[in-house]
């Protein structure tokens, strides 16, 4: 093999793999299409692998199905001439069964993990038989990635939480494993320090951070599903330091701020959550993140239905858009003197505001009873029309001897 060609296949797959980590997917594509073809030719499977996993995630952000389906064809004719890739046979089913994954074939993808996770086994066995430590390790590595694909399955497929946590608790308890053994190894008496197995750890040791963050990242889902917000709000935020940590992982940013979106609209702090998907919504492109985009759309969606129903009233003062329980959407927009009167008597539920105190803060004048007394009950009148239920028995808006106020019995959300 040419040096040279080694040099430039290594250049351009480190290059591909930032561009992929800072989010740059275009430019990652053609770096990694380009690299992946070479690396094949080198039989370097391992990072030909990595490359094509990578380009299975962006294509399923950028909705490329056409583009998975190619990359589904290649892994499956290179398995069928399998022969030739030794141990690194399973992951080749691991990336075709992610590939049924994100085309929804879950029946596939199954029978791919199945295939995984039979070859593992039996290289574990021959390790073993043979006291091979090298192919040992990676076959413990393999089924990580393998317990991975598994509790997706079940979390994509049927709802299957029981099973999925399972798959997780077999993760740690592997990942906890592969630890154990490289700290023995690195702090063992120098006679004993088997300098082989310590590098090969320290190459793999980049591989078990990403299996404990997306162990972290799987549990965290599966938390949310059994409603345990606060434990899922924890680990996402986790999740996010390691990703901040290590370059790789920092494309992964978006999705974890979309995922706190959306753990903290179902844990009910509306607020928070559309602090969390509006920012996700400003951030990403949506010509490049179309499967996020649609997804946060989707979020904003199900947050302002949430929030209606939650609320008697939702009120968007930068929109000028009222959302009514009973009523629905309600446009005050060019309503400026109902909505400066609105805005003033929900800054303090309660609180009555004498018929002085609206003219000097709403009309920005003195009060005079021959020429504000009825411009007040006409105001009044119609913004009680805009947003009461039905006005003749209002709902929201008080009247006492003393003034007029807002029922702090009503759940008003502003925005």
């Amino acid at each position: 093999m040419d040096l040279n060609q080694v040099t430039q296949s290594n250049y351009l797959f480190k290059l591909g793999i930032n561009q992929f980590a800072a989010g740059e997917f275009p430019e990652a594509v053609k770096t990694l299409k380009k690299v992946s073809s070479q690396l094949l030719k080198e039989k370097n499977y391992k990072e030909y692998l990595q490359c094509q996993n990578c380009l299975i995630i962006m294509h399923t952000e950028m909705e490329n199905f056409d583009e998975i389906n190619h990359i589904r064809h290649e892994l499956a004719e290179i398995i069928w001439n399998h022969k030739q890739l030794g141990t690194n046979y399973a992951r080749f089913h691991y990336a075709l069964g992610f590939c049924f994954l994100r085309e929804k074939n879950y029946i596939k993808a199954q029978v791919q993990f199945d295939q995984a996770l039979a070859q593992t086994l039996k290289l574990k066995t021959q390790a073993t038989e043979y006291q091979d430590q090298k192919k040992l390790l990676i076959a413990e590595i393999d089924t990580c990635y393998i317990a991975y694909a598994f509790a997706c399955l079940y979390v994509l497929s049927n709802n299957q939480t029981l099973e999925a946590m399972q798959e997780t608790k077999n993760m740690a308890m592997l990942i906890k494993r592969l630890k154990t053994l490289y700290t023995n190894q690195k702090a063992g008496p120098a006679k004993e320090l088997n300098k082989d197995i310590l590098t090969m750890m320290e190459q793999i040791n980049d591989e078990l951070q990403t299996m404990e963050f997306l162990h972290n990242l799987l549990k965290a889902y599966i938390l949310r599903t059994e409603k345990k917000y606060q434990s899922a709000e924890e680990l996402y935020w986790l999740c996010y330091e390691q990703s901040q940590k290590t370059y790789r992982r920092k494309y992964m940013s978006i999705h974890l701020l979309h995922f706190l979106g959306e753990n903290y609209m179902e844990k009910g702090d509306f607020e928070q959550a559309s602090i969390f998907l509006n920012l996700v919504k400003k951030s990403v492109n949506p010509q490049i993140f179309k499967e996020t985009h649609r997804k946060v759309i989707k979020s904003l969606e199900k947050l302002k239905e949430a929030m209606t129903n939650n609320y008697d009233m939702v009120i968007n003062f930068e929109n000028k858009i009222i959302v009514e329980k009973e009523k629905g959407h309600i446009n005050i927009k060019n309503q400026f003197i109902l909505l400066d009167l609105l805005k003033l008597l929900i800054s303090n539920p309660g609180i009555v505001y004498s018929k002085e105190s609206l003219v000097e803060k709403v009309w920005k004048q003195k009060y005079d009873p021959r020429v504000h007394d009825n411009k007040i009950y006409v105001t009044i009148k119609r913004l009680r029309e805009l947003v009461e239920p039905d006005h003749r028995k209002p709902k929201y808006i008080f009247r006492t001897k003393e003034g007029y106020f807002i029922n702090k019995k009503v759940k008003i959300s502003l925005k």
